[in-house]
């Protein structure tokens, strides 16, 4: 026996038995695996997003040690504060538009 397939949390859940653990693909704008528990009476509300890592604070995050001495000024350290808050607001708009999205054409 098994859970079906389903679209939550912004993810693409594969069929799985039952008392396993699935893994797919991390949301939109990250990379890593994702994993969620399929129980008897269906899929578990929580999942282990721990492996995930948004793409653009990864390549930011690398810019900034490349860019940057091991002291850095506080105008500077002020400039990767402001890219880094304003990456996760637009990461936050991301998702709220693709659960517009699911909500509105749901085919899964």
């Amino acid at each position: 026996m098994n859970v079906q397939r389903a679209f939550a949390f912004n993810i693409r859940w594969p069929r799985t038995n039952f008392n396993q653990v699935a893994n797919s693909s991390c949301p939109k704008g990250s990379t890593g695996v994702s994993y969620r528990l399929c129980k008897i009476n269906g899929w578990a509300s929580n999942l282990v997003l721990s492996e995930c890592k948004s793409t653009k604070i990864d390549s930011h995050l690398n810019k900034y040690s490349q860019d940057l001495n091991p002291k850095i000024n506080s105008y500077q350290a002020f400039n990767i504060i402001e890219d880094l808050s304003r990456i996760t607001l637009d990461a936050k708009l991301d998702y709220d538009e693709d659960n517009f999205r699911r909500e509105s054409n749901s085919r899964y």
